[in-house]
């Protein structure tokens, strides 16, 4: 039995205006699998409000469904100097 059902990553490399950048040190970037099925979702939201709207959907539905689920996010803990 695995561990988890799901898998979402989440890239938070963001700057604090709405960005659509495919530089990633200026947008967000959400990746989403699932076991079950053999496809990979991604999405580039534009900010980070959309982001988190997004996460805390996925995360709600993926709970409704009773699946477990690994998350990451990659986003820094201080301010840039």
């Amino acid at each position: 039995m695995p561990l988890f059902d799901a898998y979402s990553m989440v890239d938070w490399s963001a700057s604090s205006r709405p960005s659509r950048e495919k530089n990633p040190d200026n947008s967000i970037w959400i990746a989403w699998a699932e076991r079950a099925s053999s496809w990979t979702e991604t999405s580039n939201p534009r900010t980070r409000n959309e982001a988190h709207r997004e996460v805390e959907t996925r995360l709600r539905a993926a709970h409704e469904r009773n699946l477990r689920v690994l998350v990451g996010f990659d986003f820094a803990y201080s301010y840039q100097r």
